[in-house]
């Protein structure tokens, strides 16, 4: 019997492009307004940004964060971070939330599971609390359990430290009767498949390669709710 299903947060219970676009179209406007910046600027600054911090902080929670970002964007054209970092981390955040939009199946699933006694918890990386706006934006506060971010495991996906805090904090002592459901499977699939959760993995790649019989591969979330219990 399903004890407990296992969420992926970003690019699985809502879109994550639009948002991600969003905000980097609002940075851009401010910008190139404030500071009288053209617009490829910019965007080539706040990339190579993104990846000095990626490559100093490897696989771990702060290297997503927008702060450090916003930081390391500030030092390269020569302004103060202290001054403007976080008012640009706000102006992105703004443009990203304002294009959120929860998957129109995630509460009909939750209600589900809820009905059955299935607990249910988001596994995601990044930062805690900027996920957990986004929980509380997104309206799901009540139907979650628990919550396990990068921050808070010491490293993202897959590692497998993120996937047992999950199992611990639901107070399960075994990998049986749960399933993790998320969009990435190098993260997502091949982290819960590692610690022996079997997943649903929310693709259309038919890459054969990406085939285990601890996966189940699955177009959409309508599709999830019709078969979520008929794995388990």
């Amino acid at each position: 019997m399903l004890k407990a299903v296992l969420f992926d947060l970003d690019d699985t219970l809502y879109a994550y492009n639009p948002c991600h676009e969003e905000g980097i179209n609002q940075l851009v406007s401010y910008l190139t307004l404030a500071w009288g910046l053209k617009k490829e600027d910019v965007l080539a600054k706040y990339e190579s940004s993104r990846r000095i911090v990626h490559d100093q902080l490897k696989e771990t929670a702060a290297s997503h964060h927008r702060l450090l970002y916003m930081t390391k964007l500030c030092e390269s054209f020569d302004k103060n971070p202290i001054t403007y970092a976080k008012y640009l981390e706000e102006v992105y955040w703004k443009g990203y939330f304002s294009r959120m939009e929860l998957n129109e199946n995630v509460i009909p699933i939750f209600d589900d599971l809820v009905k059955r006694n299935v607990k249910i918890a988001i596994v995601t990386d990044l930062v805690a609390e900027i996920q957990y706006r986004k929980i509380l934006y997104l309206g799901l506060e009540d139907y979650i359990n628990v919550i396990v971010t990068s921050e808070e495991a010491g490293a993202d996906k897959p590692n497998p430290a993120i996937f047992n805090l999950a199992l611990n904090k639901l107070n399960l002592n075994s990998p049986d009767n749960v399933v993790f459901v998320g969009d990435s499977y190098s993260k997502d699939i091949f982290g819960a498949n590692s610690v022996g959760i079997k997943a649903f993995w929310i693709s259309n790649d038919t890459d054969p390669q990406k085939s285990n019989p601890m996966m189940i591969r699955v177009s959409d979330l309508k599709t999830l709710r019709g078969v979520i219990f008929d794995h388990v």
